[in-house]
């Protein structure tokens, strides 16, 4: 079963390649891996490293051009994951608090605005994280989006919906000017 999994993992390292041939198969195992829940089933198995790949590879290859279909199945997986796991919970939260570093210049805003969506819907169990997190060095919130701020001070889903909006304009408008 491990070794499906890994076929399936394998299928979204190039997801940022919209062009090639088997890129609508790609999205057809993306739908079956979010409805049929099979990321959980992967918590299950122990395929913690195959997980942990899989968002490493959402993070990597959403793009604009992506439609909002595939960046939603790509949320909802990522969300469900981090919902229903304890165990390696740090290391996989680790790659969309990464995707929110203001210092990573680089990051698209795509990969800023899927790592903000994830961050938030499941904003009250990250409180308490970033809280271990930043163990009371507030300081250290300089590094990431005003998302990560809102949601580390406990203020309610509109401020952080605010936040998510005014940063996706922000980064927009940085686009444009590069």
């Amino acid at each position: 079963m491990k070794e499906i999994f890994r076929l399936i993992v394998g299928a979204f390292k190039n997801f940022d390649k919209k062009s090639s041939r088997s890129f609508q198969k790609r999205v057809s195992i993306l739908e079956t891996v979010a409805k049929v829940l099979s990321s959980v089933l992967m918590l299950d198995l122990d395929c913690n490293d195959l997980i942990l790949e899989i968002f490493q590879h959402f993070l990597k290859t959403i793009r604009p051009k992506h439609s909002d279909i595939v960046f939603s199945l790509m949320e909802t997986i990522m969300t469900l994951v981090l919902q229903e796991t304890e165990s390696i919970f740090a290391q996989l939260l680790s790659c969309p608090l990464n995707g929110v570093k203001v210092v990573e210049k680089n990051n698209l805003h795509t990969v800023t605005k899927l790592a903000e969506k994830v961050l938030v819907n499941f904003s009250l169990k990250l409180k308490s994280y970033l809280a271990k997190l930043f163990n009371g060095n507030s300081a250290l919130l300089r590094d990431y989006s005003k998302v990560v701020v809102v949601v580390f001070q406990g203020k309610p889903d509109t401020s952080i919906q605010n936040e998510m909006n005014a940063s996706g304009e922000n980064q927009e408008a940085d686009h444009k000017l590069s």
